[in-house]
Formats: C-alpha cells, sequence, structure tokens
C-alpha cells in the first residue's frame, strides 16, 4: 500500500496512541479550578504568581493589587495564552486591585477537546485501521 511506503501507517498509530493516552486520563472534576499556564514566554515574578492562581484547583477568584504596567502585563500573558479567565481592573485606591475570575469556558474546553478526541480516534481507527476507538 503506497501509505505505508510514505511511514502514514506509523504517523496515524503513533497519534492513536498519544488520543488514547489522552481519554484514558480522568475527566476534569467538576471542582477543578486549575488553568495550565503554556510554557514558555515570560518567567517573571508576576508570572509566577500568576501561574500559582491558575494551578490552584480551587482557586476560583484571585483579587491582585498591581502597578499599572503589572497589570497590564498580566493582562497580555492571559490574552495571549487564550485563558478562560476574566481579568478587569477595578480602578479604586492605590495601587488598583486586578480581579481575576475562572470561568465555566474552562470546562466546556474540557469536554470538547475530550469529544473531538474520540471522533479523531474514530477516525483514525476507521481510515488507517488503528486500534479500536474504544478508550472510554
Amino acid at each position: 500500500m503506497l501509505t505505508d511506503i510514505l511511514g502514514f501507517d506509523g504517523l496515524a498509530t503513533d497519534c492513536a496512541a498519544r488520543i488514547h493516552a489522552r481519554l484514558a486520563r480522568p475527566e476534569r472534576n467538576a471542582c477543578d479550578w486549575s488553568v495550565e499556564l503554556p510554557a514558555g514566554g515570560c518567567a517573571c515574578q508576576l508570572c509566577g504568581t500568576l501561574r500559582t492562581f491558575l494551578t490552584d484547583r480551587d482557586g476560583l477568584t484571585f483579587e491582585w493589587p498591581l502597578a499599572k504596567d503589572g497589570g497590564q502585563h498580566v493582562h497580555s500573558r492571559i490574552d495571549s495564552a487564550e485563558l478562560p479567565v476574566t481579568h478587569v481592573t477595578r480602578r479604586r485606591g492605590r495601587p488598583y486591585t486586578l480581579v481575576l475570575v475562572n470561568t465555566d469556558a474552562l470546562f466546556a474546553r474540557a469536554q470538547q477537546a475530550r469529544a473531538r478526541d474520540e471522533t479523531d480516534l474514530a477516525g483514525l481507527a476507521g481510515e488507517w485501521r488503528t486500534a479500536p476507538a474504544t478508550a472510554k
């Protein structure tokens, strides 16, 4: 078969194995608000504090007094990573307070990713004869 010569069977098998591994993980718990800040980018103290909030499973909100430049930096990190977190600056007192709130989009994204993985695995199983798509 031409696909065997081109190495696509091995690629499909590797993709199926990676998808199986993701589907083998437990589904997100309804009480788990943790979000991962993508690797790379900044390693400053502000981003460390942001990462601490994001990885806290119980962390729904965080009120953070920040100077203007710090607030702008955190806003930009959240926006560039497209995190499911609202961020509003409360302009009362000095310094202003950055209010971060995790949103339900976190759970919707997890469900969409799982459904996409199941669909992709079924497609690989049908098209490339990889392992069966029974990873539930």
